[in-house]
């Protein structure tokens, strides 16, 4: 065996003395510190965050240190959402993303809102999923599709967060082919009414604004209606099967969900629901020319490769802190050469992850004309590949860490991000070979 001297993986640490506390591997009384960060520091600094921002990221992670780690696990065997820490996060003034910003919320540019969801997603991806849906899928459909005096009526609302979006593209039988959807939008006096289901759509069961995606049935065209249902985010999340208050729409969770069980993800069902003139996009998606839809999936699957980021420096942190408490043959797992060297392949992941993430948040950022929707899809399915390699390399040679029910919680966000992204990998193999053939 070797000894740990430096605090390339952490800080060396001892055997506990009898009045230590061995938190192990669960975190509700106190989430490991952010080892993975500090051991890569010149690697992964907060490269193109203002000081303003740099300082949000530090409360959010804070924040999901001390009031959503406690409250993650329990939650997680529920599979319910932590409506009562909405008050809270509402406080941190970061719900406008990078679409709005006003006296009380800051705007922050889309490298920031990123990097927020990965300091979520280090503590719990389910919430980070909650908040990136919001601020990406849904505000960034309501600012590219938008008219001006529908963005001024609902963007408001929706960064001040009391009014939590969702975003209904996903169909029973379509998802990435959008222009397939069977979700109608048929003309009618004084607006449109709705026919169709959508499948797996996070935070419907307490958003009070639904984007559905349809087919115009006069134009053919895919357009975006926006759905008020008068629910609301923190006040509870209703039963499992209701009928709305809104004629025709009928929301259902879908239940036995195995990862990011605190997501909400439901049914949606529209049965000639009514959607005013006034709550009709005007920008159909066009595919061509890469307007509308297009915009808010590129926006959102750059979003989605930085998830596994996060989820895989929590898994460090929490397997650091577990090899630091326990003990065998009376030294600390850390100070063993065997685990040391799966430590530095889990952070040499890690960088290499949050190296590709930064860049091309730096570049499509700056406008830059080369970046393409397959550059960012091909990183969402490899660093989401990587993120899982990580857990695999934590999880190697121990029981207790496999079996224990938060690294069960981190296993499962790391496999989901992947899985949930697998499909679309073959995708993203197809479109990143023709380009560059």
């Amino acid at each position: 065996t070797t000894t740990l001297t430096t605090t390339a993986m952490g800080p060396p640490m001892g055997p506990p003395g009898p009045s230590a506390t061995i938190h192990g591997l669960s975190t509700a009384a106190a989430f490991p510190n952010a080892s993975a960060e500090a051991a890569l520091a010149p690697l992964v600094a907060a490269h193109g965050l203002n000081e303003a921002e740099q300082a949000t990221r530090l409360a959010v992670r804070r924040w999901a240190e001390e009031k959503l780690a406690p409250a993650a696990a329990a939650h997680w065997e529920a599979a319910t959402f932590p409506h009562e820490l909405m008050p809270s996060f509402r406080a941190l003034g970061i719900g406008g993303g990078a679409v709005y910003g006003d006296a009380s919320v800051r705007r922050l540019s889309a490298k920031a809102v990123a990097m927020i969801g990965a300091e979520l997603s280090r503590v719990d991806a389910s919430f980070a999923t909650m908040y990136l849906v919001h601020t990406g899928l849904a505000m960034e459909s309501v600012r590219f599709c938008a008219s001006a005096q529908q963005c001024a009526h609902f963007l408001p609302r929706m960064a001040s967060m009391e009014l939590i979006g969702c975003f209904g593209l996903t169909e029973p039988d379509f998802g990435s082919d959008a222009t397939s959807l069977q979700t109608r939008a048929v003309a009618c006096p004084g607006g449109v009414r709705l026919t169709g289901q959508k499948r797996w759509i996070g935070n419907a069961t307490y958003a009070g604004l639904i984007v559905v995606w349809a087919i115009d049935d006069s134009s053919g065209k895919v357009r975006g209606y926006l759905l008020e249902t008068g629910q609301r985010a923190g006040v509870g999340g209703g039963p499992v099967r209701r009928t709305t208050t809104v004629p025709g729409l009928r929301i259902e969770k879908i239940e036995r969900k195995a990862a990011l069980r605190c997501t909400q993800n439901a049914d949606i069902y529209l049965d000639a629901v009514f959607v005013p003139e006034a709550n009709i996009m005007p920008t159909a998606a066009d595919f061509r020319r890469g307007v509308g839809l297009p915009q808010v999936l590129e926006s959102s699957r750059l979003v989605v490769a930085w998830l596994p980021v996060g989820v895989s420096m929590g898994v460090y942190d929490a397997a650091l802190r577990y090899l630091h408490e326990r003990e065998q043959f009376g030294v600390p797992l850390s100070s063993m050469a065997i685990n040391q060297e799966k430590l530095v392949r889990m952070l040499g992941t890690i960088a290499a992850m949050w190296t590709l993430a930064s860049r091309l948040s730096d570049a499509h950022e700056a406008g830059d004309g080369g970046i393409q929707m397959a550059h960012v899809t091909m990183a969402k399915a490899w660093t989401t590949r990587m993120g899982r390699e990580v857990r695999t390399v934590a999880t190697q040679g121990s029981r207790a860490v496999r079996h224990a029910p938060p690294w069960v919680r981190m296993t499962h966000r790391a496999c989901s991000t992947h899985s949930r992204c697998r499909w679309s990998r073959w995708v993203v193999n197809c479109l990143v070979g023709t380009a560059s053939s």
